[in-house]
């Protein structure tokens, strides 16, 4: 009788775990997580060239890291209607879809992006029209070094909503990545034209230009980037660089040591080398 009984609350334990845990998954599932902002700042900074002067934007090949690349996945607070839909026989599709695209969030923040990417096109196979999946989709490729996938996403969601200033940016980004200049700064410029107050699109234009030689039309840019975003420390590294390139010493370690209060990293050997 004991054997029995004890053989008993064992079952009633595992039981009551594995129901407490389905129980979780399934309200995971329903949660929506917000994300907010289209507007992060890259970690990676464009580091100054040692002397004789060049310019020291230009000189780096790895462009991605002289890019802003950390803008925010772009989510949803309700369910998807596209233009061909109707609520009243898809609202099912809509509870379904917004399942999909919360997990591909969730995937997405904790660096799944394989796993991101396959949540997102189960969106893209139920909703056709739904841009921000096509976006995130885009950005799962890019974090994953897809760049011509990348491009093929954003161009699908920039066609459905050419109104969007971050897929803009991202075009121009990695057009920029795979050395298609003319057709970074074609994106770089739609994606002011729709939000003219785009920091980020001023900093990655700016870097552009940079590496261009451009160094005037990269000034007048990062200018305008920390005039629109003041804690900018990656806009006063590259402004202090392309000071630098200019022959202005002095203003170059002004923003120098600006970024450096600011927590930017790896300038402290060339404020020691060219403004002690």
């Amino acid at each position: 009788m004991f054997r029995i009984t004890f053989f008993l609350l064992i079952a009633v334990f595992v039981f009551s775990s594995c129901t407490s845990d389905t129980k979780r998954d399934k309200q995971e599932s329903a949660v929506l997580e917000k994300i907010s902002g289209d507007t992060g700042q890259t970690k990676d900074i464009q580091k100054p060239a040692k002397k004789p002067r060049q310019t020291p934007i230009a000189q780096r090949k790895d462009q991605n890291n002289n890019q802003q690349d950390n803008i925010e996945i772009q989510t949803t607070d309700t369910g998807f209607i596209g233009p061909n839909t109707d609520p009243r026989k898809d609202l099912d599709v809509n509870k379904v879809t917004k399942v999909f695209f919360n997990r591909g969030i969730r995937e997405f923040k904790a660096g799944r992006y394989e796993r991101s990417m396959q949540e997102f096109k189960k969106v893209t196979q139920m909703q056709p029209e739904h841009a921000k999946a096509y976006y995130n989709i885009g950005l799962c490729k890019y974090k994953t070094k897809d760049y011509y996938g990348a491009i093929d996403e954003f161009k699908t969601s920039y066609d459905l909503n050419p109104n969007d200033s971050a897929t803009a940016l991202y075009l121009g980004i990695v057009y920029n990545i795979i050395n298609n200049r003319e057709k970074a700064l074609e994106y770089y410029n739609k994606s002011l034209e729709i939000k003219p107050d785009f920091a980020s699109a001023f900093y990655n234009r700016g870097t552009l230009f940079a590496q261009q030689q451009k160094f005037q039309e990269a000034l007048q840019d990062f200018n305008r980037a920390i005039e629109l975003s003041p804690d900018y420390k990656e806009a006063y590294v590259n402004r202090g660089n392309t000071h630098f390139s200019l022959g202005n010493q002095s203003a170059a370690c002004k923003d120098w040591e600006k970024a450096a209060e600011m927590g930017a990293e790896n300038l402290d050997k060339f404020i020691d080398q060219y403004c002690k």
